[in-house]
C-alpha cells in the first residue's frame, strides 16, 4: 500500500511545522514542493510516475498556499481536515486530492482549476472573490 502524502506548496516557517506534525500524528508523510518543480506533474510528485525535471522557465510561479493531499483513504481526509480546527492551525486555502485527473497536470495547472472551482462556488454563494 502506498503512504499517504501531502503535498505542501508555500507553507514555510511555524506553520509548516503546524501541519508536518499534524500529518505526523496521523502517520501522513510531507513534503514541499519548490517552485522549480511547479512543471512536474502532481502525479510523479507523488511517485505514481517517473520524475523527470520540468523544463526551467516555463511555469509560472505561485505565492498562494496548495496541499494536496494523495493516497488518503476518506476518512483520513476528514480526520486531517478536522484536525486543523480542532488544534486552531488556519486551513490551507487550496486543497486537493489526487486523482487520475489532475495527477497528470502540473502543479500550476492544478493551481488553476483549483482558483477556478474557488471562484465558482464563491459566484454560486454570492460571496466576493478574494
Amino acid at each position: 500500500m502506498t503512504k499517504q502524502l501531502a503535498l505542501l506548496y508555500n507553507v514555510a516557517g511555524s506553520r509548516r511545522k503546524q501541519i508536518e506534525m499534524l500529518a505526523a500524528i496521523l502517520n501522513i508523510k510531507t513534503k514541499t514542493v519548490a517552485p522549480s518543480e511547479y512543471g512536474v506533474s502532481v502525479g510523479a510528485l507523488c511517485g505514481l510516475e517517473e520524475y523527470e525535471d520540468a523544463p526551467q522557465g516555463l511555469w509560472n510561479d505561485f505565492d498562494e498556499e496548495m496541499m494536496v493531499m494523495a493516497f488518503f483513504p476518506q476518512p483520513l481526509i476528514q480526520r486531517f481536515l478536522d484536525a486543523f480546527r480542532q488544534t486552531g492551525v488556519p486551513s490551507v486555502r487550496l486543497k486537493a486530492v489526487l486523482t487520475g485527473v489532475n495527477s497528470r497536470w502540473n502543479s500550476c495547472q492544478l493551481r488553476a482549476e483549483l482558483l477556478r472551482e474557488e471562484a465558482a462556488f464563491r459566484a454560486r454563494d454570492g460571496r466576493p472573490s478574494q
